[in-house]
This record gives structure tokens, C-alpha cells and sequence, in this order.
């Protein structure tokens, strides 16, 4: 299953896509001390708390807050055994491309959480979407 992690500047969102639809999404705070170990604490809580007994084989990250990747990386490769997919970093390449109006701009987008009506395949090694293309308007 495929761990989508949303970091922005005041909340973060983690998700978890099962291939056909997302079993569950929670919120926290965004908080650049928190460590792997406190991450893993409250998202394994919570999955227990709803019974969701998911073996997570992929994590994507986007994030606004540079300093807060360190620690989900680590969380992936310590509690998942994953080495996560960070929008932005160069082995990262969204397999569709952003259409933006002229004179606007955008952050990171977990694609997983963003784009709707599309289909995602996650495999052991790659990371394909297919789907309509979204027309990002800000």
C-alpha cells in the first residue's frame, strides 16, 4: 500500500491508498522537531484505533517545510523498509506534467491525494499514474 505524506506549512496529511481508494487520511500538526519514532507512535496509533492493518510498500512526500523531510525519510526506511518517492528531488519525476495559468505559481502537490478520477499503480520499483491531467488554477 502507498503512504501519501502532504506537509505544509501548518498542518501535514498522511494517507493511505490501497490501490483502488484511500482507507484512511489523518492530520497533525506541522512540526519540524518531530522525529520518526513519534511519526511511527501517532500513525500506528491511529491505525490500530481503526483497525487498519496495512503493510505499506510505498511512501510519496511533498513537502513545504525542507526541514521536516529528514524524519519522514527515516520513518519510510526505519518503520517501512521503503525508500520514499520527495516531489521536487531528481529521482522523484511526475509522470504527468503540471499545466498552471501564466503568472502563477505552485508548491509541491502529493499527486496521490490531489488528483481525482485517476488510477495509481503502485509497484516495488515505480511509481506510474495514469489518468486525466489536472488544470491546476490558483
Amino acid at each position: 500500500m502507498l503512504l501519501t505524506v502532504d506537509c505544509g506549512n501548518t498542518n501535514t496529511v498522511f494517507s493511505i491508498w490501497d490501490g483502488q481508494n484511500f482507507i484512511a487520511t489523518w492530520r497533525t500538526a506541522t512540526e519540524h522537531q518531530r522525529t520518526a519514532d513519534q511519526y511511527y507512535v501517532w500513525l500506528s496509533t491511529l491505525m490500530n484505533l481503526q483497525n487498519i492493518k496495512a503493510d505499506i510498500t510505498d511512501m510519496i512526500i511533498s513537502s513545504t517545510v525542507p526541514r521536516v523531510v529528514f524524519n519522514l525519510r527515516v520513518l519510510a526506511d526505519r518503520y517501512f523498509n521503503t525508500r520514499p518517492y520527495v516531489v521536487g528531488k531528481p529521482d522523484c519525476l511526475l509522470p504527468c506534467d503540471v499545466r498552471v495559468d501564466q503568472g502563477t505559481t505552485v508548491g509541491p502537490i502529493v499527486w496521490s491525494i490531489r488528483l481525482q478520477a485517476t488510477t495509481y499503480m503502485v509497484a516495488t520499483s515505480s511509481l506510474s499514474i495514469s489518468g486525466p491531467q489536472p488544470h491546476l488554477t490558483l
